[in-house]
Protein backbone atom coordinates (compact mmCIF):
# COMPACT_ATOMS: atom_id res chain seq x y z
CA UNK A 1 0.00 0.00 0.00
CA UNK A 2 1.62 3.31 -0.85
CA UNK A 3 1.93 6.28 1.67
CA UNK A 4 0.92 9.52 1.71
CA UNK A 5 4.54 10.42 1.02
CA UNK A 6 4.51 7.97 -2.35
CA UNK A 7 1.28 9.73 -3.72
CA UNK A 8 2.28 13.05 -2.62
CA UNK A 9 6.20 12.32 -4.55
CA UNK A 10 4.13 10.86 -7.64
CA UNK A 11 2.08 13.59 -7.46
CA UNK A 12 5.48 15.78 -8.00
CA UNK A 13 6.30 13.93 -10.94
CA UNK A 14 3.31 14.42 -12.81
CA UNK A 15 3.18 17.97 -12.44
CA UNK A 16 7.16 17.64 -13.38
CA UNK A 17 6.22 16.22 -16.71
CA UNK A 18 3.60 18.36 -17.58
CA UNK A 19 5.63 21.25 -16.92
CA UNK A 20 8.16 18.96 -19.72
CA UNK A 21 5.45 18.97 -22.19
CA UNK A 22 3.88 22.67 -22.06
CA UNK A 23 7.57 24.64 -21.40
CA UNK A 24 10.11 24.95 -23.88
CA UNK A 25 13.68 22.57 -22.22
CA UNK A 26 15.31 25.85 -21.10
CA UNK A 27 12.19 26.89 -18.83
CA UNK A 28 11.10 23.53 -18.17
CA UNK A 29 14.24 22.30 -16.61
CA UNK A 30 14.58 25.53 -13.48
CA UNK A 31 10.60 24.96 -13.73
CA UNK A 32 10.88 21.46 -12.63
CA UNK A 33 13.58 22.74 -9.91
CA UNK A 34 11.34 24.73 -8.16
CA UNK A 35 8.38 22.55 -8.15
CA UNK A 36 10.39 19.60 -6.78
CA UNK A 37 11.62 21.80 -3.79
CA UNK A 38 8.30 24.24 -3.48
CA UNK A 39 5.90 21.08 -3.04
CA UNK A 40 8.85 19.32 -1.37
CA UNK A 41 7.67 22.20 1.50
CA UNK A 42 3.83 21.02 1.16
CA UNK A 43 1.47 18.88 3.51
CA UNK A 44 0.83 15.69 1.63
CA UNK A 45 -3.21 15.87 2.76
CA UNK A 46 -2.99 19.74 1.33
CA UNK A 47 -1.15 18.73 -1.66
CA UNK A 48 -3.75 15.87 -2.63
CA UNK A 49 -6.20 17.84 -2.49
CA UNK A 50 -5.79 19.09 -6.57
CA UNK A 51 -5.01 17.18 -9.63
CA UNK A 52 -2.08 17.64 -11.66
CA UNK A 53 -3.59 20.70 -13.80
CA UNK A 54 -4.10 22.75 -10.82
CA UNK A 55 -0.75 21.80 -9.07
CA UNK A 56 0.72 23.11 -12.38
CA UNK A 57 -1.31 25.97 -12.49
CA UNK A 58 -0.35 27.10 -8.98
CA UNK A 59 3.83 26.64 -9.63
CA UNK A 60 3.31 28.41 -12.81
CA UNK A 61 2.02 31.35 -10.98
CA UNK A 62 4.65 31.58 -8.30
CA UNK A 63 7.14 31.05 -11.37
CA UNK A 64 5.83 34.25 -12.65
CA UNK A 65 6.40 35.92 -9.40
CA UNK A 66 9.76 34.85 -8.66
CA UNK A 67 11.31 34.38 -12.24
CA UNK A 68 12.70 37.73 -12.63
CA UNK A 69 14.40 39.46 -10.15
CA UNK A 70 17.58 41.46 -8.71
CA UNK A 71 18.93 42.06 -5.37
CA UNK A 72 17.40 44.06 -2.63
CA UNK A 73 14.52 44.15 -5.34
CA UNK A 74 11.00 42.30 -3.54
CA UNK A 75 8.14 40.75 -5.43
CA UNK A 76 4.74 40.67 -4.00
CA UNK A 77 1.57 39.16 -5.96
CA UNK A 78 -1.63 39.28 -4.46
CA UNK A 79 -4.28 37.49 -6.49
CA UNK A 80 -7.14 35.59 -6.71
CA UNK A 81 -6.52 32.30 -8.50
CA UNK A 82 -8.80 31.01 -11.38
CA UNK A 83 -8.50 29.26 -14.64
CA UNK A 84 -8.72 31.76 -17.40
CA UNK A 85 -6.23 34.09 -15.70
CA UNK A 86 -3.63 31.55 -13.98
CA UNK A 87 -4.42 27.76 -15.26
CA UNK A 88 -5.62 27.16 -11.16
CA UNK A 89 -8.32 27.92 -8.63
CA UNK A 90 -8.63 28.16 -5.21
CA UNK A 91 -11.28 29.36 -2.97
CA UNK A 92 -8.58 31.53 -0.69
CA UNK A 93 -6.34 35.09 -2.13
CA UNK A 94 -2.73 34.28 -2.60
CA UNK A 95 -0.09 35.91 -1.82
CA UNK A 96 3.28 35.25 -2.70
CA UNK A 97 6.39 36.78 -2.15
CA UNK A 98 10.23 35.80 -4.22
CA UNK A 99 13.00 38.19 -2.17
CA UNK A 100 16.35 38.08 -0.28
CA UNK A 101 15.86 35.14 2.28
CA UNK A 102 16.63 36.65 6.00
CA UNK A 103 16.08 35.53 9.11
CA UNK A 104 12.40 36.64 10.48
CA UNK A 105 10.76 36.61 7.59
CA UNK A 106 8.17 34.38 7.97
CA UNK A 107 7.28 35.03 10.84
CA UNK A 108 6.98 38.82 10.36
CA UNK A 109 5.33 38.39 7.64
CA UNK A 110 2.67 35.97 9.15
CA UNK A 111 2.22 38.42 12.01
CA UNK A 112 1.63 41.61 9.77
CA UNK A 113 -1.35 39.70 7.59
CA UNK A 114 -2.53 38.62 11.55
CA UNK A 115 -2.50 42.05 12.07
CA UNK A 116 -4.24 43.18 8.87
CA UNK A 117 -7.23 40.76 10.33
CA UNK A 118 -6.81 38.03 7.39
CA UNK A 119 -6.73 34.22 8.59
CA UNK A 120 -3.81 32.66 7.09
CA UNK A 121 -4.54 28.79 5.68
CA UNK A 122 -1.62 27.45 4.26
CA UNK A 123 1.64 28.80 4.34
CA UNK A 124 4.60 27.42 2.54
CA UNK A 125 8.20 28.92 2.01
CA UNK A 126 11.23 27.16 1.13
CA UNK A 127 14.90 28.77 1.11
CA UNK A 128 16.31 28.14 -1.92
CA UNK A 129 19.51 28.97 -3.87
CA UNK A 130 18.74 30.91 -6.79
CA UNK A 131 21.43 31.68 -9.63
CA UNK A 132 20.28 34.92 -11.63
CA UNK A 133 22.12 36.37 -14.73
CA UNK A 134 22.75 39.71 -15.27
CA UNK A 135 19.13 40.68 -16.44
CA UNK A 136 17.28 38.84 -13.21
CA UNK A 137 16.46 35.74 -15.10
CA UNK A 138 16.34 32.15 -13.25
CA UNK A 139 19.34 30.27 -14.71
CA UNK A 140 19.63 27.58 -12.36
CA UNK A 141 17.64 26.65 -8.39
CA UNK A 142 19.37 24.20 -6.15
CA UNK A 143 18.04 23.54 -2.28
CA UNK A 144 19.78 24.82 0.81
CA UNK A 145 22.66 23.09 1.68
CA UNK A 146 22.39 24.62 5.41
CA UNK A 147 25.10 27.17 4.73
CA UNK A 148 22.78 30.73 5.56
CA UNK A 149 25.57 32.78 4.23
CA UNK A 150 25.27 31.99 0.81
CA UNK A 151 24.73 35.14 -1.25
CA UNK A 152 22.05 33.81 -3.64
CA UNK A 153 19.74 32.58 -0.89
CA UNK A 154 16.53 33.06 -1.78
CA UNK A 155 12.84 33.05 0.11
CA UNK A 156 10.30 31.71 -2.23
CA UNK A 157 6.85 32.27 -0.23
CA UNK A 158 3.02 31.48 -0.03
CA UNK A 159 0.97 32.30 2.12
CA UNK A 160 -3.46 31.30 1.40
CA UNK A 161 -5.62 33.77 3.52
CA UNK A 162 -9.35 34.22 3.14
CA UNK A 163 -10.28 35.94 -0.06
CA UNK A 164 -10.15 39.39 -0.67
CA UNK A 165 -12.19 41.30 -3.25
CA UNK A 166 -11.47 44.56 -2.10
CA UNK A 167 -8.72 46.26 -4.15
CA UNK A 168 -8.01 48.35 -1.03
CA UNK A 169 -7.03 45.75 0.89
CA UNK A 170 -5.06 43.86 -1.74
CA UNK A 171 -3.20 46.82 -1.89
CA UNK A 172 -2.57 47.63 1.38
CA UNK A 173 -1.07 43.96 1.61
CA UNK A 174 1.49 44.60 -0.69
CA UNK A 175 2.13 48.06 1.24
CA UNK A 176 2.38 46.41 4.47
CA UNK A 177 4.63 43.53 3.18
CA UNK A 178 7.01 45.40 1.24
CA UNK A 179 7.41 47.61 4.21
CA UNK A 180 7.66 44.95 6.61
CA UNK A 181 10.24 43.20 4.18
CA UNK A 182 12.36 46.33 3.88
CA UNK A 183 12.53 46.70 7.94
CA UNK A 184 13.64 43.08 8.40
CA UNK A 185 16.22 43.44 6.11
CA UNK A 186 17.63 46.85 7.41
CA UNK A 187 17.56 45.01 10.93
CA UNK A 188 18.91 41.96 10.35
CA UNK A 189 22.02 43.40 8.10
CA UNK A 190 22.35 46.58 11.02
CA UNK A 191 22.29 43.86 14.10
CA UNK A 192 26.12 43.35 13.95
CA UNK A 193 27.82 47.06 13.33
CA UNK A 194 25.03 48.36 15.92
CA UNK A 195 26.58 45.59 18.74
CA UNK A 196 30.01 46.70 17.39
CA UNK A 197 28.80 50.33 17.95
CA UNK A 198 27.65 50.03 21.14
CA UNK A 199 30.60 48.07 22.35
CA UNK A 200 32.17 50.98 21.52
CA UNK A 201 30.04 53.80 23.48
CA UNK A 202 30.47 50.96 26.63
CA UNK A 203 34.25 51.44 26.71
CA UNK A 204 33.70 54.95 26.25
CA UNK A 205 31.21 55.43 29.38
CA UNK A 206 33.79 53.41 31.45
CA UNK A 207 36.64 55.71 30.58
CA UNK A 208 34.81 59.36 30.70
CA UNK A 209 34.04 61.40 33.68
CA UNK A 210 30.52 61.90 33.30
CA UNK A 211 27.93 63.86 35.00
CA UNK A 212 25.95 61.51 35.84
CA UNK A 213 25.45 60.16 39.55
CA UNK A 214 27.41 56.72 39.76
CA UNK A 215 24.36 54.21 40.72
CA UNK A 216 22.79 55.20 37.29
CA UNK A 217 25.92 55.42 35.31
CA UNK A 218 25.90 51.77 36.98
CA UNK A 219 22.81 50.66 35.96
CA UNK A 220 22.66 52.01 32.55
CA UNK A 221 26.85 50.47 31.85
CA UNK A 222 25.01 46.94 33.12
CA UNK A 223 21.84 47.47 30.24
CA UNK A 224 23.81 48.09 27.60
CA UNK A 225 26.07 44.74 28.75
CA UNK A 226 23.02 42.76 28.79
CA UNK A 227 21.91 44.14 25.44
CA UNK A 228 25.62 43.66 24.04
CA UNK A 229 26.13 40.02 25.31
CA UNK A 230 23.08 38.68 23.82
CA UNK A 231 22.96 36.75 20.47
CA UNK A 232 21.12 39.30 19.07
CA UNK A 233 19.39 41.42 21.25
CA UNK A 234 19.65 44.86 18.89
CA UNK A 235 16.79 42.82 17.00
CA UNK A 236 14.38 43.08 19.42
CA UNK A 237 14.83 46.74 20.17
CA UNK A 238 15.14 47.59 16.58
CA UNK A 239 11.90 45.59 15.49
CA UNK A 240 10.31 47.96 18.27
CA UNK A 241 10.61 51.08 16.43
CA UNK A 242 7.59 51.37 14.58
CA UNK A 243 5.41 51.55 18.67
CA UNK A 244 7.13 55.68 18.36
CA UNK A 245 8.64 55.21 21.56
CA UNK A 246 12.32 56.34 22.88
CA UNK A 247 13.77 53.18 21.72
CA UNK A 248 13.16 54.60 18.30
CA UNK A 249 15.57 57.71 18.54
CA UNK A 250 17.99 54.67 20.69
CA UNK A 251 18.30 52.17 17.52
CA UNK A 252 18.38 55.75 14.80
CA UNK A 253 20.93 57.07 17.02
CA UNK A 254 23.26 53.63 17.17
CA UNK A 255 22.67 53.30 13.38
CA UNK A 256 24.10 56.36 12.63
CA UNK A 257 26.50 56.05 15.06
CA UNK A 258 25.78 59.72 16.68
CA UNK A 259 27.95 60.89 19.74
CA UNK A 260 27.91 58.83 22.78
CA UNK A 261 26.77 61.47 25.41
CA UNK A 262 22.69 61.65 22.99
CA UNK A 263 22.87 58.14 23.15
CA UNK A 264 23.42 57.40 26.71
CA UNK A 265 20.56 60.18 27.68
CA UNK A 266 18.61 57.92 25.37
CA UNK A 267 19.24 54.67 27.03
CA UNK A 268 18.53 56.12 30.28
CA UNK A 269 15.22 57.44 29.72
CA UNK A 270 14.48 53.92 28.12
CA UNK A 271 15.75 52.09 31.22
CA UNK A 272 13.77 54.43 33.24
CA UNK A 273 10.81 53.72 31.98
CA UNK A 274 11.15 50.00 31.72
CA UNK A 275 11.52 50.30 35.91
CA UNK A 276 15.04 49.77 36.82
CA UNK A 277 16.83 46.28 36.63
CA UNK A 278 13.99 44.62 35.03
CA UNK A 279 15.92 43.84 31.92
CA UNK A 280 18.38 41.38 34.17
CA UNK A 281 15.34 39.47 34.34
CA UNK A 282 14.15 39.57 30.44
CA UNK A 283 14.77 36.58 28.06
CA UNK A 284 17.42 37.40 25.52
CA UNK A 285 17.19 35.59 21.34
Amino acid sequence: MRTLTDKKNNAIDLVCDLIAKRQKKAKSATMQQLARLYFAESIPTELLQFDTDNLYGALASLWDCAQLRHKDQVNIRVYNPNYEEHQWYTSHTIVDIACDDKAFLVSSITNALVQLGHTIHITTHPVVAIERDNKGQITNISPFTGKADRANLEAIMRFEIDQQNDPDAVTKIVTSLTEIISDVRLVVDDWLPMRDKLVSIINTFETQNLPVAAENLAENIAFLRWVAAATSPLLVIALMHSKKTQLQVYVFLLHKKALAWAVFVTITVVSRAYCPRRYRHATQI
